[in-house]
């Protein structure tokens, strides 16, 4: 046989073998860059879903503290007028026992 020949089987055989092998690897980097591209996009939008659940939390911290200051309003609101109120029960209070205690002493000067 041919040197010639036989190189050329051996390198055909090699440069065959070579092709198969980059083929199939070509097939694995498609599949991994097919995972890195999902991967990044679910790394985007985790991201977003994080940025937004920030912002509803600053929402709720932000509503929470107007919610106590609203609150503490109210309540002290309530306090000044239940104070208020009771001041005015006590006075009235006082003035019904003063009519009382009038009428009493005019019943008691019609009997004599």
């Amino acid at each position: 046989m041919d040197l010639d020949a036989i190189v050329e089987k051996i390198r055909d055989a090699i440069v065959g073998d070579l092709r198969k092998e980059f083929t199939e690897f070509k097939a694995e980097v498609r599949v991994l860059d097919g995972f890195r591209i999902a991967i990044e996009t679910m790394n985007k939008r985790m991201d977003s879903i994080e940025q937004r659940i920030s912002r509803v939390e600053a929402r709720l911290d932000e509503t929470d503290k107007r919610i106590d200051t609203l609150t503490l309003d109210m309540n002290r609101r309530i306090e000044s007028l239940t104070l208020d109120m009771n001041r005015r029960f006590e006075d009235m209070v006082k003035r019904i026992e003063s009519i009382n205690a009038e009428l009493s002493k005019i019943q008691h000067q019609q009997k004599a």
